[in-house]
């Protein structure tokens, strides 16, 4: 990190940055996918039980059942634990890699056309910004859905 930030919006930062994110930022590998949650060795302690670890895509949290862990949390507590630093740092960790606070301002790369033809980096940085900016847009589309769900059996409850 260049600069330390004297401030970073954690709600920002939660609901710009999803678990599938991280999954692909630390490579993890391995895990099953049943229903809204998927599971498999907790990358933070390197355990041995596949099924011991899960991470909840609805809800963007995840859980170790292992006794010598219990680690739980959402995407701050994730990366503080995996980077071993605070959830402020972890915050700014993920500002850094996924340019939250830059997109919210609007001064992320506008499109291919400001890129050079034959500059291979600039177009594999263009294609990692698509890709979270679709993963982002699917995660907030399902939990608006389950919300309006949520909202249609409480209006029928009537």
């Amino acid at each position: 990190m260049e600069t330390k930030k004297a401030w970073v919006d954690f709600n920002l930062i939660k609901a710009a940055v999803t678990m599938e994110m991280l999954i692909v930022q630390y490579s993890i590998t391995g895990l099953t996918k049943t229903g809204d949650e998927l599971r498999g060795v907790c990358p933070i302690h390197k355990g041995k039980s596949k099924r011991e670890f899960a991470f909840n895509l609805g809800k963007n949290t995840f859980c170790c059942f292992a006794p010598t862990c219990k680690a739980r949390g959402n995407v701050l507590d994730f990366i503080a634990r995996m980077e071993d630093c605070t959830v402020r740092d972890a915050a700014l960790k993920l500002d850094e890699w996924f340019e939250v606070t830059k997109q919210e301002a609007g001064e992320s790369a506008s499109g291919a056309e400001s890129l050079p033809a034959d500059n291979s980096d600039a177009i594999t940085t263009l294609i990692t910004e698509v890709e979270t900016q679709v993963s982002r847009a699917i995660h907030h589309a399902s939990l608006t859905e389950e919300k309006f769900l949520a909202l249609k059996q409480l209006l029928a409850a009537r």
